[in-house]
């Protein structure tokens, strides 16, 4: 299944029970759907899915 990495994303709109935008996030991709979503750190690895 292609996986894309989006890292450090300036904004994104969210769906957490309601629509939410979020800032510097990275962002997991699989099969066209969000797998992950976590606060931007410079210092984090890739998510272990991406390794």
């Amino acid at each position: 299944m292609p996986r894309t990495l989006i890292r450090n994303a300036a904004w994104a709109v969210v769906w957490n029970g309601r629509h939410e935008y979020r800032r510097d996030v990275d962002l997991l991709l699989e099969g066209g759907k969000v797998a992950a979503i976590a606060a931007h750190d410079p210092a984090a690895p890739p998510p272990p899915r991406m390794r």
